[in-house]
């Protein structure tokens, strides 16, 4: 639902947006105490407001942590707090696949992944906060870096598992804010690949544009110490901040990433133009072009010139297992008993 409010509603030929906080319930989590309607439409009412504190377009699933408001930071700060305090026990790495547009025979292929931090195994449905969700969260208490080099090194150790039946796999991981402002990513990734040893451009790091608008001349810097890596370079979130047309003037750019429905909307012509714009630069700088959220054929169709794409983010985030056994599925890899 969420993620549908990410695209515009067209009502009388031109287009709208809304944008909600949702708070939801599960019956399940709430204690035998409180059981009535009332009840249940109070729980989800403070999920509600608790999903606001992360911006527009985001949920949270309800914990009785959010009853009580002088908690620090609610449930989800205690559990990041005590995993980074105890070698991140109680955190998990998910992954949303990345497919080619070239390859439209079923069972998809998968030609890399992109990594997320999860509070536990559950599945996204049953997750009490997003991936984006917990990086805001862990941003603000100021433990990020620890994350990001966590996820960075787990993802690299699949990666590295992965391409023992599959050598052409890769996997891509974000880097956040303060990675960039400070330049640490650079250490992450280089700690990463030299204890997994794992082929820099095997390892692609993304960057979302809002944070490269803010940080640009840092992101400049680590771009050109990236490039001499030979780690490959992505930007997400395309068209947010038009800062792209600048940053595509930079060779060290490997691939460029937006929401589908900047190419499938109804646009004006200036968007138009600035699409264009872009698709040309990309394709005369050898950048590749990504979609996500897409969720069908036809939306895929409607953005000719797109070299690979995600599904919805959140709902599209599974186990590295989950991983292995699409691979084996659409006969990628072969795993030996």
């Amino acid at each position: 639902m969420v993620e549908r409010f990410h695209r515009p509603w067209e009502l009388n030929g031109a287009e709208h947006y809304l944008e909600i906080s949702a708070g939801v319930v599960h019956y399940s989590t709430l204690s035998e105490m409180r059981t009535t309607a009332d009840d249940v439409s109070r729980a989800a009412i403070m999920s509600m407001y608790k999903a606001a504190e992360f911006g527009v377009n985001s949920y949270a699933f309800f914990t009785e942590a959010f009853e009580n408001p002088e908690a620090e930071n609610y449930y989800c700060t205690r559990i990041l707090r005590n995993a980074v305090e105890s070698d991140m026990e109680g955190l998990f790495v998910r992954y949303t696949p990345v497919y080619s547009t070239e390859d439209s025979a079923e069972p998809r292929k998968i030609i890399s992944c992109e990594a997320s931090l999860a509070l536990s195994s559950l599945s996204p449905e049953e997750a009490p906060y997003p991936s984006y969700m917990l990086m805001q969260i862990a941003e603000r208490m100021g433990v990020d870096v620890a994350s990001n080099a966590w996820i960075i090194k787990q993802a690299c150790e699949f990666c590295k598992r992965v391409q023992a039946g599959a050598p052409d796999f890769k996997v891509c991981v974000n880097a956040t804010s303060r990675t960039l402002s400070t330049g640490t990513i650079l250490t992450l990734v280089k700690n990463a690949l030299y204890e997994t040893g794992l082929l820099p451009e095997s390892l692609s790091v993304q960057f979302s544009e809002r944070i490269v608008a803010i940080h640009y001349d840092r992101f400049i810097s680590v771009l050109g110490e990236l490039k001499k890596l030979g780690v490959p370079v992505i930007i997400d979130n395309v068209g947010s901040y038009y800062t792209v047309t600048s940053l595509l003037r930079h060779s060290g750019i490997n691939a460029i990433k937006a929401d589908i429905t900047i190419f499938t909307g109804n646009i004006d012509e200036f968007s138009e133009a600035y699409l264009k714009n872009i698709k040309n630069l990309a394709d005369s700088n050898n950048v590749s072009i990504g979609v996500k959220s897409v969720e069908d054929k036809a939306q895929l169709e409607a953005a000719p010139g797109v070299d690979w794409y995600q599904g919805s983010s959140h709902s599209n985030e599974i186990s590295s297992d989950e991983i292995l056994r699409l691979m084996v599925e659409s006969k990628q890899l072969v795993i030996s008993n």
